[in-house]
Parts: structure tokens; C-alpha cells; sequence
């Protein structure tokens, strides 16, 4: 059974993502969740290899950091208005702040508390990857790492919803309205990137994502000899940050930057990486968890995002820059297309992606320092 499991992990998430791209409507689900929900079902309504899941789920996330932080522009970011970045800077403070203080409040009722506040810290800088590799960093329960996860999808879709449909008419009431700044915004920002990469010929696609993956695979092998030799060891924390940091130096290669396919493909390792997870979790240990991980997770969040707003609101942040920078947070990138044009402000369109693209790039360490402070402090 261990080929047709590893074609299933492998091959699926191709399945969904097509599946989405056909029945558009059905474009407000996200893959990563139905991932999560395809590989739950096969594997507690058939026999599944759980350690064979749980080992491409391992290998799938150190391969996908690095591909994802190709797109990132360091300098081009650092150019953006300074409202931009400040707004930002206040988006993290707002996460590290919220993590820190309900962290200290759940300390007695959470086992994993500490691991939780680095993986929400992660998630609400950067993205799912940074939750991803944080939780796998940490060594987080399988069944800790989906309720968590279960728990931001759910309350996330709550608040995509305030920003899609209420948030500027109700926000501007305490907020400035949004100015005019001129700002770098080449092609190579990802604005158009996942559209891009769909029209690229097949020969390119195999091309580039033969090259970006092998390069991935590279410097994970890396990754792995400095932490040996550093720490005489293996250590799964010491690797995701070594990643991250050759995966932000090779952001800096202009046509590694530029290239369409290893952003996708680094996509699409993050399904497979859900779809393994999803085959991996007992469907009894969900049932017998606690429902604090939930409240835990939708009190950091919202705590998060109210922070940035008083801030913003007190700073005299604009509404637009206020709630881009918040979508590129709680969100990533994908989100900051959908929220910009809701806004109707191109502006504002590739300074939010570059600000979801730095999250990328600064969580890991951010939920690690934020897991191991709350360690150090109350363990």
C-alpha cells in the first residue's frame, strides 16, 4: 500500500487545486483545508502508513521555505512608504503582544502553550508556512497542530468576511483616509505571479521547478550539515531558521526572484504537506481534545488584530494601509489581492504582497523566540 499512499500524497493536491481552478465559485475554500479534510477522511475511513505520512509531512515543509522566500524583494520593501512599514512594524508588535499575553494567561490550562504562542506568532507575521514549520520546529502533537490550525481557519474566515464586505466603510469613521504615494512597484513584486506561471509553456515549468527544487533540496542538505556541526546534532529548529535565512539570501539572485514556478511549487508542497498531516490524525484523539486550544487560538488572533487597529488609530495610520498590512499579517499573500480590490486601491496591491512576502521571512524566527521566551519564563 505505501506506493499508491505516497501517489495519493503526492498527486492529490493536484486533484483539489484543478478542482478549484474549474468550479470557481467554490475559490472561497481553501485548499489547504480541504487537504487537511481529504487526507482526515482517507485515513480513518481506510488503513493508511501514519509514520509514512508524518515523514513526507516532515520533508515537505523544509523544501517549500525556501522556494516561497525566493519572491522576497528585502530592499524594495525597505523603499515603501514609511506608513507602509510602520504599519507593518505594528502588525508584529501587535502578534508578538497577543501571543505573549494569552500565552501567560493559558500557561495553566494548555500543556503546549508556549509551542501554541510561537506557531500563532508565526502564522499571524507571516503565513501557514511559518505555522507549518514552527509546530514542526517545536515538535508539536499532530492533533495540537489541526485544532490549531482548524481553530485559525475558522476564525480567519470570520474576519476575511469583516474585511471583505464591512471593514473600510466602518474603519474610516476612526481612521484617515488613504493618500497617494508613489512607490517601486516592478514586476517582479508577485502581484501577477500565480497567473503568470499558468501561462508559462510546460517545458518551462519542468525547467524551473526541476531547477528551484533541486537548489531547495540543496539547502536543506546544508541546513542539516551546520546544524550538525554546530550542534552535534540534528535539531529541527536550528534547520527551519538555516533554511530560512539561505532561503531570504537567495531572494537576492534577480532571476530567482523573478522565476513563476518555485513560489507554485513551494504552494504546492504546503498541500501536500496538509494532505499528509490530515492522514495522520485519529479521528478518537480529536474528539477527546481539549476545546481551550480553540479559545486560546481565537483570543490570540483577535487580540492581535485589535492591537494594530487602536495603534493605527492613534498613529494615524490611513484605512487602506491599515487594512492591507493587516490582511498580509493574519493572511500572507494570497489574501492582499482579493482585499486590495476591494478597497479599489491598486496602491496599495504591491506594498501588501511584499509585506506578506517579509512575514514569510521574519516569522520563523519571531514564533521561535516567542515559543522559547514563554518556555524560559514560566517552564
Amino acid at each position: 500500500m505505501a506506493p499508491l499512499q505516497i501517489v495519493f500524497l503526492l498527486l492529490f493536491p493536484a486533484v483539489i487545486t484543478l478542482g478549484l481552478r474549474r468550479f470557481r465559485k467554490l475559490n472561497f475554500l481553501s485548499p489547504i483545508l480541504l487537504c487537511y479534510l481529504a487526507g482526515f477522511i482517507v485515513a480513518n475511513f481506510s488503513v493508511v502508513d501514519r509514520s509514512l505520512s508524518t515523514t513526507i509531512s516532515e520533508i515537505s515543509v523544509p523544501l517549500a521555505i525556501p522556494l516561497l522566500l525566493f519572491s522576497t524583494h528585502i530592499t524594495r520593501w525597505l523603499r515603501l512608504a514609511k506608513k507602509t512599514i510602520l504599519s507593518f512594524l505594528l502588525v508584529i508588535f501587535s502578534a508578538l503582544a497577543s501571543a505573549f499575553a494569552f500565552g501567560m494567561l493559558f500557561s495553566s490550562r494548555i500543556d503546549e502553550f508556549w509551542k501554541i504562542s510561537g506557531m500563532l506568532v508565526g502564522v499571524y507575521t507571516g503565513g501557514t508556512p511559518n505555522l507549518m514549520a514552527i509546530g514542526l520546529s517545536l515538535g508539536v502533537r499532530q492533533e495540537t497542530f489541526v485544532l490549531v490550525h482548524t481553530a485559525d481557519s475558522l476564525i480567519g474566515g470570520l474576519y476575511i468576511i469583516f474585511l471583505l464586505f464591512a471593514a473600510k466603510p466602518l474603519l474610516q469613521k476612526f481612521l484617515p483616509p488613504f493618500q497617494s504615494v508613489e512607490t517601486d512597484t516592478a514586476d517582479d513584486c508577485l502581484a501577477d505571479k500565480e497567473e503568470s506561471f499558468r501561462l508559462l509553456p510546460v517545458k518551462t515549468k519542468l525547467g524551473q521547478g526541476a531547477a528551484s527544487l533541486g537548489l531547495a533540496a540543496v539547502i536543506v542538505a546544508l541546513s542539516l550539515g551546520v546544524s550538525h556541526l554546530l550542534t552535534g546534532t540534528i535539531t529541527v529548529g536550528a534547520v527551519i531558521l538555516i533554511v530560512t535565512t539561505l532561503g531570504i539570501a537567495g531572494s537576492f539572485i534577480a532571476k530567482l526572484r523573478r522565476a513563476c514556478t518555485p513560489y507554485a511549487l513551494g504552494q504546492y508542497l504546503l498541500l501536500i504537506f496538509s494532505l499528509a498531516v490530515g492522514s495522520t490524525i485519529d479521528l478518537q484523539e480529536i474528539l477527546t481534545a481539549s476545546p481551550v486550544i480553540f479559545l486560546f487560538t481565537a483570543a490570540v488572533m483577535l487580540g492581535a488584530i485589535l492591537i494594530h487597529l487602536i495603534l493605527a488609530a492613534l498613529i494615524r495610520i490611513d484605512v487602506d494601509t491599515t487594512l492591507i498590512t493587516s490582511t498580509a499579517g493574519i493572511y500572507g499573500p494570497p489574501f492582499v489581492v482579493p482585499v486590495a480590490a476591494v478597497l479599489k486601491n491598486r496602491e496599495v496591491l504591491a506594498p501588501g504582497l511584499l509585506c506578506g512576502l517579509v512575514g514569510y521571512a521574519v516569522g520563523n524566527y519571531l514564533g521561535l523566540f516567542m515559543a522559547y521566551i514563554l518556555s524560559s519564563l514560566l517552564l
